[in-house]
């Protein structure tokens, strides 16, 4: 079963637009939902859990913060910091994150 066909999915979709609020663009459905599909992927080869319902519940709020980071990070994908007129930006790179997190979290399991 693909993770997008899993009950839970389009309610996280849904969640994390909700989320982006004004930051959003319409018409990005299609960006978001491949940007989902792979995180919900890596979250869980991450953790070493099977597409279930209930292992993409216990990953949710990983996965929802690593949706977000990637979505609002397109185009600077490659970049790790950003100086420019005193501003200074460091970007994270989200399933980096995401793994700490889960391992951090206990979330993993081993085998």
């Amino acid at each position: 079963m693909a993770v997008n066909e899993l009950a839970n999915y389009s309610v996280i979709r849904d969640e994390i637009i909700d989320d982006l609020a004004d930051n959003f663009v319409e018409g990005d459905e299609v960006i978001l939902e491949n940007i989902l599909s792979d995180v919900m992927n890596d979250a869980l080869l991450i953790s070493n859990r099977n597409e279930t319902e209930a292992n993409i519940e216990v990953l949710k709020s990983n996965i929802k913060k690593a949706c977000k980071t990637v979505y609002l990070q397109r185009g600077v994908e490659d970049v790790k910091s950003n100086s420019q007129n005193g501003l200074s930006n460091t970007y994270e790179i989200a399933t980096e994150t995401m793994m700490k997190d889960i391992i951090r979290q206990n979330k993993r399991r081993l085998m």
